[in-house]
């Protein structure tokens, strides 16, 4: 198992070091302060509000985690905002 953890994080390296600096940080600071460690809330055409926590979002935080183009963190418990296709 040792083994498949050492891959795991190797191949985790790997992938990091193409994103972006800010974001990882952000995911990292998300990560680290949660139990759970969940750290993404899905946003959908049909359920607009984040689906950790359930707070509603504006339309325009709805837009904004649509278009995707920079990162939107939810206001009422700071999980990352992905948009998912129905």
């Amino acid at each position: 198992i040792d083994d498949k953890i050492d891959e795991t994080n190797k191949q985790r390296k790997d992938i990091v070091l193409n994103i972006d600096k800010k974001a990882i940080r952000i995911y990292e600071r998300i990560l680290n302060g949660r139990k759970n460690k969940k750290v993404i809330g899905f946003v959908s055409k049909d359920n607009k509000s984040c689906s950790y926590c359930f707070k509603g979002l504006t339309l325009q935080d709805v837009n904004n985690v649509r278009k995707n183009e920079k990162i939107i963190s939810c206001d009422g418990c700071g999980s990352i905002l992905i948009w998912k296709e129905d």
